[in-house]
């Protein structure tokens, strides 16, 4: 069960940079308890130069901690870069750090950043590739899926990819592969 007040306010400068900063107050039920949370929250996007754009969402404030059962802190930040450095490429890196506190400055239950970068690049109108690893500081795992595109004739297309993944092993400091798969995947549009 969850109630929710929230108030924020807009900012637009020159139509290419926008900012929203308000609060929210939510009341959860958990566990026959309620937790009143109160959050600072602000999102910034910058959109001047057509090649580059970066979003920011960010929130800090009230949290439950679930397994404890109690109010502690948590505190959110996502960033998002897009570039295009090509007509044909475009880059998307996507940063996330999260942490839940028993306080601003106190001990963490939890901290990780997540970190992925999503590249896509359009060779021709038929052949396209996209290359996106992903880290995860919590799990000490990382993700790499590639894929390959090729259009026969619109509506009928042929994949092919990859997905593979490692760990850390800590105790000899290297990484283990934990997952590899390949896979191909065709459509087909049958035309009358």
């Amino acid at each position: 069960e969850l109630s929710n007040v929230e108030s924020s306010m807009d900012f637009e400068f020159r139509r290419s940079a926008f900012v929203n900063a308000g609060y929210v107050h939510v009341d959860e039920n958990y566990l026959g308890h309620t937790y009143p949370q109160d959050r600072a929250r602000v999102f910034a996007q910058w959109t001047a130069w057509r090649p580059l754009a970066v979003d920011l969402d960010a929130w800090a404030g009230d949290a439950i901690e679930y397994d404890a059962a109690a109010l502690a802190w948590g505190e959110s930040y996502t960033m998002n870069v897009t570039a295009h450095p090509d007509p044909r490429v475009t880059t998307t890196a996507n940063v996330v750090r999260y942490r839940l506190a028993r306080a601003p400055r106190g001990g963490d239950y939890i901290a990780l950043w997540l970190v992925g970068v999503n590249t896509n690049a359009q060779f021709t109108r038929r052949l396209s590739v996209r290359v996106y690893p992903q880290y995860d500081s919590h799990a000490r795992h990382l993700d790499v899926n590639a894929l390959v595109g090729y259009v026969i004739q619109p509506g009928t297309v042929f994949y092919a990819g990859v997905n593979s993944g490692w760990d850390k092993d800590l105790a000899h400091s290297t990484r283990r592969p934990t997952s590899r798969q390949i896979f191909a995947k065709a459509s087909w549009r049958f035309a009358r």
